[in-house]
């Protein structure tokens, strides 16, 4: 298969990424390669994919959130590009997380962008990403339900992919960086400890939307 992991930045592509590759069956996921960007020919990308040892048949793909778009092309079109260049191969994992978690995370990461900043991306990206959730090519889900419910969540992004059932627990125990070792509860909702900034315009249409077409965990504002 040929696996893109999207979601907008701060919303838990990098923990999906390495779910995904460290399935013994999947050879490699770029970090934010912006593959289709970088390399918009089906040959520049068999270059690229021989230049890496990574044979046709193996499982690989990229990890490209959006920044509010994918280097100025829309979520959407980023997608059925995707899809039009890998056919039945393409698969698509969409990941969000609530907005308030995901601009104190921007505030937090990158300087010389605040809160405010992280919400007015927000709210012009997700209505655009939520454009693309009737794809058959594509799984979405909240960042908030893989974190509280993986047993379900995981197996499910491996059985979307085609790839076998894993016991996936042991296999980040594993990984070096403990941050990522486990599912860690406090990231979810976290911002319901913090002050909200005042935002100028509401994001109630948003959360409702998110909450109507992916369910889960209750996002609110």
């Amino acid at each position: 298969m040929r696996i893109l992991i999207i979601g907008f930045q701060r919303s838990g592509t990098t923990l999906l990424r390495r779910i995904v590759t460290m399935h013994p069956d999947v050879k490699s996921i770029m970090h934010e390669y912006f593959l289709l960007t970088n390399h918009p020919t089906e040959k520049s990308i068999q270059d690229l994919m021989k230049q890496r040892g990574i044979k046709k048949t193996d499982n690989w793909g990229d990890k490209t959130p959006y920044y509010p778009n994918i280097r100025k092309i829309p979520v959407k079109t980023y997608c059925e590009n995707w899809v039009k260049m890998f056919g039945k191969q393409a698969r698509i994992i969409h990941v969000y997380r609530h907005p308030y978690d995901v601009a104190f995370s921007i505030d937090n990461k990158y300087k010389g962008q605040n809160f405010i900043h992280g919400i007015s991306l927000y709210r012009r990206a997700i209505p655009r990403a939520l454009e693309t959730l009737e794809m058959p090519q594509m799984i979405s889900f909240k960042y908030e339900e893989l974190i509280m419910n993986p047993d379900k969540i995981v197996p499910d992004i491996y059985k979307f992919c085609g790839l076998k059932e894993i016991d996936f627990r042991e296999r980040m125990k594993l990984w070096e960086n403990k941050k990522y070792q486990s599912f860690d509860p406090t990231r979810v909702f976290a911002y319901k400890g913090k002050k909200i900034p005042k935002i100028k315009e509401p994001l109630d249409g948003i959360v409702m939307d998110l909450n109507e077409k992916l369910g889960g965990p209750k996002y609110e504002v």
